[in-house]
């Protein structure tokens, strides 16, 4: 990947184009696995962010959301459904290779409670893809919730075991040259300037059964004077 050292070793940041190797790392997993075709499930992809991987053969594109009567492609198969409902589970009869979210837990006012449903629909090896912004401007739809760092996501997600992590970091995101989109300006900067300069966090972890979660796993500073 197209990546640059931070002060920190764990740690990495992406300039620029990012779908392309998250294509790579996709047909990486398949190549390991000795698969052929896959079944993904994108969480919140109701927009169609994932057209990148759903246009793709080798692909059985699913897309998981709250609002997802509106069908808009013959492509993709549509589950309404909502990832923190405890109940998820007993509406979807197969499991997925990839499970793929971007711009969407920004949105979700729980989003701890999908854990175990992402843990309970993602096959053995297969990949959890995880994209959030780190710094945005507040953009309700229908809420604006939180923001998350590397860590953040990877406690969510690996406290209950069996998700391990193999990449996280950040991407430096498109410029943003108006205050916002929205003709109700509820995605204006509050000084309703240009926001510069977005991050996205990106989490990846594999599905591995008996994996245990350690707190010692996260990129953690406990010296006070931050010297060490």
């Amino acid at each position: 990947m197209n990546l640059k050292d931070t002060m920190n070793p764990h740690l990495k940041f992406q300039q620029g184009e990012y779908s392309a190797d998250i294509l790579k790392m996709i047909k990486k997993n398949m190549e390991e696995r000795g698969l052929k075709k896959i079944k993904l499930l994108d969480v919140g992809g109701g927009k169609g962010w994932g057209k990148l991987l759903y246009e793709k053969p080798f692909i059985d594109y699913y897309v998981l959301d709250i609002n997802s009567d509106e069908k808009r492609d013959e492509n993709i198969t549509y589950i309404k459904g909502d990832i923190t409902n405890s109940n998820l589970i007993g509406n979807i009869n197969h499991k997925f290779d990839i499970i793929f979210t971007k711009d969407t837990f920004e949105h979700i006012l729980n989003p701890w409670d999908s854990t175990q449903n992402i843990l309970d629909l993602l096959n053995e090896n297969g990949l959890f893809i995880f994209l959030a912004p780190f710094k945005w401007r507040y953009h309700a739809s229908p809420y604006d919730t939180y923001r998350y760092t590397h860590t953040g996501a990877q406690y969510m997600f690996e406290r209950l075991g069996g998700l391990k992590r193999i990449y996280a970091g950040y991407i430096n995101f498109y410029h943003i040259n108006t205050p916002g989109f929205w003709g109700n300006k509820k995605d204006w900067t509050f000084d309703h300037k240009p926001f510069t300069n977005p991050i996205e966090t990106i989490y990846v972890g594999e599905r591995v059964n008996g994996y245990e979660f350690k707190t010692e796993n996260l990129d953690s500073d406990f010296d006070w004077k931050h010297e060490k």
